[in-house]
């Protein structure tokens, strides 16, 4: 697994154990659906689940960056930094 930083982090070169295990790591149940069921609201148009992922391909998500890369879902990962920071003209 490779983890690009970058404005977003891509993981690329998944296998599909890691593929399932990040998913499902960052699928989330919804709160607001949950409140609509406690408190007998339409759940017309409310997802059930919230996904902090998306699917680029059959081995590469992107995810958030402020992504947990030192937890067990992500150990292992070869991690390349590419942010970049502007250079600013100061004057003298």
């Amino acid at each position: 697994m490779k983890a690009n930083l970058q404005d977003k982090i891509v993981l690329s070169e998944l296998t599909e154990t890691e593929f399932n295990r990040i998913q499902s790591h960052l699928t989330l149940n919804n709160p607001k659906f949950d409140d609509a069921i406690r408190f007998n609201r339409s759940t017309r148009f409310i997802d059930r689940k919230l996904s902090l992922y998306k699917i680029l391909d059959d081995s590469t998500l992107t995810i958030p960056r402020g992504a947990d890369l030192n937890g067990p879902v992500f150990a292992g990962a070869e991690i390349i930094d590419q942010r970049n920071t502007p250079s600013s003209n100061l004057p003298d």
